[in-house]
C-alpha cells in the first residue's frame, strides 16, 4: 500500500485517505501488508496517541524515495510523554524494514520503529534516529541490521539489533555515526565495520556503541575505519577487537575517546593490514586480554600526544611472516603491558621517543627462532624527562631469535636481569650512546646480574 500525501496536512499514518489511489484511497496497511513510501517529496508522517491503537503493526515497511520524517505530532516542543511504536511483523529478513535509494532519507522523531525481523539501509540512503524528543526515538531490529548507506544516531536516539554490518556487500559503502550524550547503538552480537565492502564508524560527542566482538575490515578487499572521539564517547566490545581482520582496518581513538575489549589484534590474518592510533590526553584503548600488533598480517600501533594503551601480554610480530610496528611518543603517552614480546615468531619493531613510556614485567626481543625484534629508546620530552622502557623483571635481547636494542639521545631502559643472546643460536646486540640536550647520558639500568 502506497502513501499518497506529501502536504504535511492531516498526515496521520492511521488515516485511510493518506493511502492508495488519491481518487479511491485506503485502506490503512494492515499487519499483513507492505507500507510503502515512494513519493519524491519532503514530507512528514504523523503519529498521535490514537495511531498505535488503531494501527499497531504492519507486515513490511519500505521507504524508496523522498525525504520522510516519522513525527510524533503531540510533541512539537519535544515534551512528549509517550514514544509511539509501530511493529513490523515481516518474515524475519533484512528487507522487513528497508530504506533504499540515494535520494531517500528517513528521520525518526519521537517514534519507536520495531522490526521483529531485520533492517537494511541500501544504495546510499540515509536514516536518522533523532532523540531530541524527551521520550527519545528508537529503532529496534530483533534480527540483523545492514548499513549500506548512512545511519545517524543523534541527540539521544537509540538503535538496537543482533549483528550489525556497515558495508556488508562487496562494493558497498556504509557510514554510521553515533553522536551526542545518551545516543546508543547496541548490538547484542558482533559488529562489522567493513564486512565485504567499505565501512566507517564514528562515535563522537558522548555517543556509545556496544557489541560482542568488533571487526574493522573483515573480508579480503574490505576497508573499515572506526573513530572514537571526544570525552565520554565509548566503543564497548565485550569480546575481541580486530583491526584489519582479513582486510584493511583503521582505528582512531582521540580527544578523550575510549575503546574497550578483551583481546585486541591489529593485522589479524595473512595479507591483512591494521593501523591503530591512540592520541591526546584521556584517550584510552583498554584491552583486558592480549594485544597483538601484526598477528599474521601487518600491524601498526601509534600511541602519541598523551594517549594510553593497556593490555595483558603484548606481542609485536606474532606469527612467521607477520610484521608489527609500535611507536610510543610524546610526554604522558603510555603503553602498559604485563609481559612484552617484540618479535615473537615474526618481525617486530618498537620505537619509544619524545618522552614516551612503555611498561611491562618481562621483556623479550626476538623470541622464537627466525624471529627479529628491534627496539629503539631515544630522546626526552620537552621537560627533559627521558623516553623510557621500564621492565619490572628481566629483559632478554635475542631469546631464541635475533634482537637489537638501541638507547640513544638520553633514553632510559630499566630492568632486573639483562641478557644479550640468551639461548643457543640467538643473536643479540645492544647499543647505548649519546646524551640528551642537557648532557644526560643514555642509560641501561640493570638491577640484576
Amino acid at each position: 500500500m502506497d502513501w499518497n500525501n506529501p502536504t504535511n496536512s492531516f498526515s496521520f499514518y492511521d488515516l485511510a485517505s493518506n493511502w492508495g489511489d488519491p481518487n479511491a484511497p485506503g485502506p490503512v496497511p494492515d499487519p499483513n501488508d507492505t507500507a510503502q513510501f515512494n513519493l519524491s517529496n519532503t514530507y512528514e508522517v504523523w503519529w498521535n496517541n490514537s495511531t498505535p491503537i488503531s494501527t499497531p503493526s504492519v507486515g513490511f515497511l519500505h521507504v524508496l524515495d523522498g525525504e520522510v520524517t516519522f513525527l510524533n505530532v503531540e510533541d512539537p516542543n519535544h515534551l512528549t510523554y509517550a514514544q509511539y511504536e509501530l511493529t513490523i511483523n515481516g518474515s524475519g529478513s533484512l528487507s522487513d524494514l528497508s530504506i533504499s535509494g540515494a535520494s531517500t532519507s528517513l528521520t525518526i522523531d519521537g517514534i519507536h520503529l520495531h522490526s521483529l525481523g531485520g533492517a537494511e539501509i541500501l544504495d546510499d540512503a540515509t536514516v536518522a534516529i533523532d532523540g531530541s524528543a524527551s521520550i527519545g526515538s528508537t529503532l529496534t531490529a530483533d534480527d540483523n541490521f545492514q548499513v549500506d548507506g548512512t545511519l545517524n544516531v543523534q541527540a539521544g536516539g537509540v538503535v538496537s539489533n543482533t549483528y550489525g554490518y556497515i558495508g556488508l556487500n562487496p562494493n558497498s559503502t556504509g557510514v554510521a555515526t553515533v553522536t551526542d550524550p545518551n545516543s546508543q547503538w547496541n548490538n547484542s552480537s558482533e559488529l562489522y565495520v567493513g564486512y565485504s565492502g567499505d565501512g566507517t564508524l564514528n562515535v563522537e560527542a558522548g555517543g556509545v556503541v556496544s557489541n560482542t566482538s568488533g571487526y574493522i575490515g573483515n573480508d579480503p578487499n574490505s576497508t573499515g575505519v572506526a573513530t572514537v572521539t571526544d570525552p565520554n564517547s565509548q566503543w564497548k566490545n565485550s569480546g575481541g577487537l580486530y583491526v584489519g581482520n582479513s582486510g584493511d582496518g583503521t582505528l582512531n581513538v582521540q580527544a578523550g575517546g575510549v575503546v574497550s575489549n578483551t583481546n585486541g589484534r591489529i593485522g589479524n590474518d595473512p595479507n591483512s593490514t591494521g593501523v591503530a592510533t591512540v592520541t591526546d590526553p584521556n584517550s584510552q584503548w583498554n584491552n583486558s586480554g592480549e594485544l597483538t600488533v601484526g598477528n599474521s598480517g601487518d600491524g601498526t600501533l601509534n600511541v602519541q600526544a598523551g594517549g594510553v594503551v593497556s593490555n595483558a601480554t603484548g606481542y609485536i610480530g606474532d606469527d612467521p611472516n607477520s610484521t608489527g610496528v609500535v611507536t610510543v611518543t610524546d610526554a604522558n603517552s603510555r603503553w602498559n603491558n604485563s609481559a612484552l614480546v617484540v618479535g615473537f615468531s615474526g618481525n617486530g619493531t618498537l620505537d619509544i621517543s619524545g618522552g614516551g613510556l612503555v611498561t611491562n614485567t618481562v621483556g623479550f626481543i626476538g623470541y622464537n627462532p627466525n624471529s627479529t625484534g628491534a627496539v629503539t629508546v631515544d630522546g626526552t620530552d620537552p621537560n627533559g624527562n627521558p623516553s623510557t622502557w621500564n621492565n619490572s623483571s628481566h629483559l632478554a635481547v635475542g631469546t631464541n631469535g635475533n634482537g637489537t636494542l638501541a638507547i640513544t639521545g638520553g633514553g632510559l631502559v630499566i630492568n632486573g636481569n639483562g641478557r644479550i643472546g640468551d639461548d643457543p643460536n640467538s643473536t643479540g646486540a645492544v647499543t647505548v650512546a649519546g646524551t640528551d640536550p642537557n648532557g644526560n647520558a643514555s642509560t641501561w639500568s640493570n638491577s640484576g646480574y
